[in-house]
């Protein structure tokens, strides 16, 4: 399955989210919501194997990070040592020493899974160029959204 994600300056600037992503091969991503504490959107439909379309959003602008493969951390995983266990229920998994979030958010925008009290997301390995960004990739305001791949599956571009 193919998937498109959308982060913003809310939390890091766009180098330190593509540095997360591509040289730390890990998405920041709560398993819980904090004001219902239920699942995220999307979240535990994401399995190993997926692509994720990872963009970046600053003042209305987007743009694209790359695509990436969900995958579980093993030992050719570039912070292979930092992950815990799996989040039950997803494809998600504890980060067991934060240090490397820690290094790259100095102003702890990032915050732990209100559930969970621990940071979670996804092992990520680089996959290539994501395709090129269209608002209509998102059709509402959740970050996470299914991917066809196509303009029929887009809505008419």
């Amino acid at each position: 399955m193919q998937w498109v994600y959308k982060a913003t300056d809310l939390k890091l600037d766009h180098a330190g989210t593509m540095m997360l992503a591509d040289r730390k091969g890990f998405l920041c991503r709560s398993a819980y919501e904090e004001k219902t504490r239920t699942w995220a959107d999307n979240v535990r439909d994401v399995s190993p194997g997926d692509t994720i379309h990872f963009y970046y959003s600053k003042n209305g602008k987007v743009s694209p990070i790359g695509s990436f493969e969900v995958v579980v951390p093993g030992d050719d995983h570039p912070t292979k040592t930092a992950f815990g266990e799996q989040v039950p229920g997803s494809a998600l998994y504890v980060v067991a020493d934060p240090t490397f979030i820690k290094r790259l958010d100095t102003h702890g925008a990032y915050k732990e899974d209100p559930v969970l009290g621990k940071f979670t997301g996804w092992a990520l390995r680089t996959a290539g160029k994501a395709p090129p960004y269209h608002p209509r990739m998102f059709k509402n305001m959740t970050t996470l959204q299914k991917y066809g791949g196509d303009a029929k599956s887009r809505g008419s571009l």
